[in-house]
């Protein structure tokens, strides 16, 4: 089951758990909808390839549909993103031997293959250019690959990492008043850079501008940031994998 916690900044948090005969094994991502306001629409991706979608997930009585039954890939779910609309969904998976890269334009009732030519290697992450949607970036066990064609029958991947090396790249980010991408790695720190209108390329995206360096990545509270000198003074601000700031202090890297 899915675990939903209400009140938690009170003495009696309440706990609500999101069960139903769909979700038969472990949920391996989740994904709040973005564009649902009125209530919570939940995406669930499982380890059998299953992506779930939870409509009134906020509420006692959440309403359960399979939507990934016509993609048929017995891998397990790494990652569910969205472009334009909810209609709009992108899913990944970090199997060998299996197709990686799926994408639908009407919410699940068909979707289409978009491995394309890319090389039989895990994916972890995926996250579409908001000011050209037909140029996406995919986080892998082998850096970050691009391209510039996604919604062409069969599009064409090339590596774009710049300055990032062959390393697994676990999560991207994307902060939207400035359309900035922050990639996570594993074991080389974060990376950034920033998707520009009309772009035919990502090679800025993610090019060595790493300005700054942190590890290790996981970590029990003992961590070492190094800086560029040109970084100058900077607001440290870190929050752990919920979204809570956990620490915040002031540094000078001159």
């Amino acid at each position: 089951s899915i675990a939903r916690f209400s009140s938690i900044t009170t003495s009696s948090p309440f706990r609500f758990n999101l069960t139903n005969a769909l979700l038969d094994d472990d949920a391996t991502t989740i994904k709040v909808s973005p564009y649902t306001t009125t209530s919570t629409t939940l995406f669930v991706g499982t380890s059998t390839g299953k992506i779930l979608k939870v409509e009134n997930a906020n509420t006692g009585s959440p309403t359960w549909s399979n939507i990934g039954s016509t993609i048929g890939v017995a891998g397990s779910v790494s990652n569910i993103a969205f472009g334009a609309t909810e209609n709009e969904i992108m899913v990944t998976f970090h199997n060998y031997g299996v197709n990686s890269v799926w994408f639908t334009t009407n919410g699940g009732t068909s979707w289409s293959n978009k491995e394309g030519n890319l090389p039989d290697i895990p994916v972890k992450a995926i996250i579409m250019n908001p000011l050209n949607n037909d140029e996406v970036i995919i986080g892998t066990g082998l850096g970050v690959w691009k391209t510039g064609n996604f919604k062409d029958a069969s599009p064409s991947w090339s590596q774009s990492y710049n300055g990032m090396s062959d390393v697994k790249v676990t999560s991207f980010s994307l902060r939207s008043a400035d359309n900035v991408v922050m990639a996570t790695t594993y074991g080389r720190g974060m990376f950034t850079g920033q998707f520009l209108t009309g772009t035919s390329s990502v090679e800025d995206v993610l090019k060595d501008n790493k300005v700054f360096t942190m590890y290790p990545t996981v970590s029990n509270g003992s961590f070492t940031v190094f800086a560029k000198n040109s970084l100058g003074k900077a607001g440290l601000r870190m929050f752990d994998i919920n979204g809570r700031e956990v620490h915040r202090q002031q540094l000078d890297f001159t």
